[in-house]
Formats: structure tokens, sequence, C-alpha cells
């Protein structure tokens, strides 16, 4: 009989031990007892706050970490195409003395609306008008590094819809006024890069007036359109003012222009992108 109590006792010991430090199921840590809140909001009478809370998830890490790291990587950029004329691409675009202070410029947006900003660069300070190039890089968090996701002549307008409307470095002469010709691009989530879609060129008939196609232009405006697969500059097939603008709206449609807050490319505007 003795020997059963000692055997029990020994138990009552060991029970409590096995618990210590574990939560059970209503989140409460052994020897800790968690606050009880009532359909009120308060706790009951005569109930003590404990005096360490139960523990709760871990905190998540501050998203702005990676905004950080991607701005760090972008003013390195920077830094490298002011100071040292050396761009991203790898590519010797030449340089000159800008006309002006606000001739390169360059802003922070989420330009292909991923969620995340872009870098935007447009630099004009070359020799010739045609090389001058405007980027859009892309931070990539896993490689710790910035990547390219587009780069073309700086004559672009960006849409809320992931598109680039990409204007030429030069007009073909037979357009004039009526449109400077153009290349649109699409922005494509599972690569992180814009893919051309086609060109487009026009001719205005009160420029050139021998061998316009009158039949095409069933609007009777002197204009028509020449829509072409990227890098093509095919003339074969011309279009009236209709058929371009259903194009044109199979690429745009009701998306809006992006404004985008472009800073002039100097050393103080530089520092600010932290």
């Amino acid at each position: 009989m003795k020997k059963l109590l000692w055997v029990l006792f020994a138990l009552c010991l060991l029970i409590p031990a096995a618990c210590g430090g574990h939560q059970n199921a209503q989140g409460e840590a052994a020897g800790r007892r968690a606050p009880v809140i009532t359909a009120e909001g308060g706790q009951p009478a005569g109930a003590g706050v404990p005096d360490v809370p139960p523990p709760g998830p871990e905190p998540e890490a501050p998203a702005a970490s990676c905004q950080e790291a991607a701005r760090a990587a972008y003013r390195a950029v920077l830094e490298d195409i002011y100071t040292e004329h050396k761009f991203p691409d790898g590519v010797d675009h030449g340089y000159e003395e800008p006309l002006s202070a606000d001739a390169n410029q360059f802003a922070l947006f989420d330009v292909d609306q991923d969620g995340r900003e872009e870098l935007i660069v447009t630099y004009t300070s070359t020799p010739l008008y045609a090389g001058r190039i405007a980027f859009v890089l892309d931070y990539d968090e896993a490689a710790g590094a910035v990547r390219m996701e587009f780069s073309n002549f700086p004559l672009l307008t960006f849409y809320d819809n992931g598109v680039i409307q990409a204007g030429w470095s030069h007009n073909q002469g037979r357009a004039g006024d009526s449109l400077w010709p153009y290349t649109f691009w699409r922005y494509d989530a599972e690569t992180d890069a814009y893919t051309a879609g086609e060109d487009v060129d026009a001719w205005d008939k009160s420029l050139v007036e021998e061998g316009f196609p009158d039949s095409v232009d069933a609007d009777g405006d002197g204009v028509v359109y020449y829509i072409m697969p990227y890098g093509s500059y095919d003339t074969s097939q011309p279009v009236d003012g209709p058929a371009y603008q259903q194009w044109r709206d199979a690429f745009v449609g009701g998306a809006q222009a992006l404004q985008l807050p472009y800073a002039a490319l100097n050393a103080e505007n530089i520092e600010r992108v932290k």
C-alpha cells in the first residue's frame, strides 16, 4: 500500500512538468492566465491582467525593406549615368553637354502596374538625335540586382494597362502632323518585360498626292494608315481611319495615360532616392 502511494505521489510531480512551456488549446501557456474577454469587451470581476501576454504570430518583415534595397540599386544606376555616363544596357550612348539642366530626367513609378515601382530614365545628352534613349528598369529582389524591362527612343506614353506607345526617332515624311509613327508595346507579367506589338505609320495626301490610294480612303479625310508587323515597314496594305482606330483600341481602349513624376537627373535629385 505504501509503495502504491509513493508511485501516485511521483506521478503528481511529473504531470505539471510535462506541460511546462507548451500552449494549450485556448492559447494559454502553462503557469499563465490568458485574459477572458466578455461580450461587452471587458473582463469579469476579479480577473487579473497577465504579467506576460500569450505568444502571438511572428511579425512580418516590413515591406519597406524591399523598396529600400530597390532604391539603393536605382540610385547606383543613376550615379553611374550621371557621373560616368555608364548605362545599364552596357552600351556607350555618347555624351555632349545638354542644352538645359533638365535635359536628362528620371522617375520612380509603377509604370507596368505590377505593384512595384520601376526606375524610368530618359537620356538625351547624346551627339545624335536618334541616339537618345529611355530605360525602364526593375529591381529583381531574388537576384539583388537591377534588370532591364524596356529601352527605346524616349518619345514614350505609358498607359495604366501596361501598354507603352513608343514614338519613332524620325517621321518617314508622308504623315506630317496627321500621325507621328509609333510602336505599341505590352507588358508581359510572366517575363517581367515588354513585348513589341505592331508598328503604324500614315500617308497624308496633302503632303504627297501622287499615288495616294483614294480607293482606300472611304471617309475622304485624305489620310490612310499602315499597320505593320514590328520592324517590317510594309506599306502594301493601307487602311482607313475607322480600321486604324479599331486597331488602336485593341491596345489602349479606355486606358489612361500616366503622368510620371519626372525629375532632372542631377546630384541633388539622385541623393533624394532613398
